[in-house]
């Protein structure tokens, strides 16, 4: 899988595996929550 944009520093592994990106791509925030190599993304996220 592969995703546009730049990858942050942010990596956070909880007790599931839970695997939480943050990407910037053309100045709007994606947050990308990947667990068991399935993903689910939730564009336009503010935080």
């Amino acid at each position: 899988m592969k995703l546009d944009g730049r990858q942050g520093d942010k990596r956070i592994h909880g007790e599931s595996e839970m695997e939480v990106f943050l990407i910037f791509s053309s100045g709007f925030r994606t947050l990308v929550l990947c667990r068991d190599l399935k993903c689910i993304v939730h564009p336009g996220l503010v935080g």
